[in-house]
């Protein structure tokens, strides 16, 4: 079995990978081979929620660097019907930008779309490895406005297993 490099010198995304990955890593199959970091035959995969309403040179920017730091076998940009604070949108709406997408990534390794139901960030990403998300969806998530105003339903809600 041919082992690709998964994660970063001395494992140091397993953090944002979580748990269930660590076991996973081991050391290089060869002896005497340099010890780079972490060697699996898995891939992480990471998801981009956001509306991408348009898709723009910072969200490739953002996508290559997550892709190309974190050494994903595959970012998936999240497009859903109702990204939270913003309208829900027509399934017409939907297929024009998935459309869209799908031609601007087109030819650009480890992007791909997917269309989502899902609203919130933890349902986006349930499944995935990792979450990449842009400042504005960062302010969103430690916004205590979206928890009820509340900053200690925040807290507990962002720190959840």
């Amino acid at each position: 079995m041919t082992l690709r490099r998964a994660h970063r010198s001395a494992c140091g995304v397993h953090a944002q990978l979580g748990p269930a990955n660590q076991e996973r890593c081991r050391s290089p199959p060869q002896s005497g081979a340099p010890d780079k970091g972490c060697y699996t035959g898995y891939m992480a995969v990471g998801v981009y929620p956001g509306s991408f309403d348009p898709l723009t040179i910072a969200h490739l920017g953002v996508a290559r660097a997550a892709v190309d730091h974190l050494e994903l076998e595959r970012l998936d940009l999240a497009l859903s019907y109702r990204t939270l604070g913003k309208r829900r949108l027509k399934p017409s709406e939907v297929e024009h930008r998935l459309d869209t997408l799908r031609g601007q990534l087109a030819g650009l390794p480890g992007l791909d779309v997917v269309v989502v139901q899902a609203e919130l960030i933890v349902d986006v990403a349930s499944g995935y490895d990792v979450v990449v998300m842009g400042a504005d969806k960062w302010a969103q998530v430690n916004d205590p406005v979206w928890y009820g105003g509340d900053a200690a339903e925040r807290d507990r809600a962002v720190s959840a297993p």
